[in-house]
């Protein structure tokens, strides 16, 4: 059904498209692996800019070239009742798998990683992000695989503490029926029901300087004393 050249262009679509989808894949679990959670693009951004522009162009030419094949089979058909090769089908297939990895969300790359490869060295990172963000189902696969529920990251933050600063009230009450410590979250005490619960913060100890009111005294003076 199609030429040679449109399948040539095709392909080269699909070369382009391919290379940057792999690219993305290996961030989002082999990158996240080894060095916790990725910022989106992260890694690409520090890619060549030849090889940006290249993937880019290859995905957005690899969906009019998909788009197209879909209206000339549907013409063809119709019309001429001509039928696409097997081998047309395969090169179809293989275009919309590269396309699909796009729209893959990153949590579900972290998920599998998790189910299959174990918890990685940044894996507290993930937990406390998951947290923030309320991916539950992730968080689940980490604290499976072994990961404390009240590992802090590498800013010595823990996922409880990330859940209360991110607002995320009902992971929060989930983290904790997990065993996860109120009295290492400060972030909590936000919440009444939460710092009903914690110990008192301590009083700073009395170094025996002048200590600062706690209102401000306004004093105005005449500009003619």
């Amino acid at each position: 059904m199609l030429s040679t050249t449109q399948r040539v262009i095709g392909l080269i679509f699909l070369g382009a498209s391919g290379l940057l989808a792999a690219e993305t894949v290996y961030e989002q679990t082999f990158l996240t692996y080894w060095e916790g959670p990725q910022m989106i693009g992260f890694t690409l951004a520090h890619e060549h800019i030849g090889f940006l522009l290249f993937g880019m162009a290859g995905t957005l030419g690899l969906y009019v070239w998909s788009t197209m094949f879909l209206i000339a089979f549907g013409y063809r058909r119709t019309k001429r009742g001509q039928k696409a090769l097997t081998v047309e089908w395969l090169q179809l297939g293989a275009s919309v798998l590269v396309l699909s990895v796009c729209w893959i969300p990153y949590e579900w790359w972290q998920f599998s990683t998790v189910e299959i490869a174990g918890p990685g060295a940044r894996a507290a990172d993930e937990l406390t992000a998951a947290a923030s963000t309320g991916h539950r189902y992730l968080v689940d696969a980490l604290l499976r695989s072994g990961v404390n529920v009240d590992s802090p990251n590498r800013y010595k933050q823990t996922a409880l503490g990330n859940s209360c600063s991110a607002g995320q009230k009902g992971m929060a009450d989930y983290l904790i029926s997990r065993g996860a410590n109120l009295n290492s979250a400060p972030e909590c005490r936000r919440y009444s029901d939460f710092a009903a619960k914690m110990k008192p913060e301590p009083t700073p100890p009395d170094d025996g300087l002048p200590k600062v009111p706690g209102e401000t005294v306004v004093v105005t003076a005449s500009p003619y004393n």
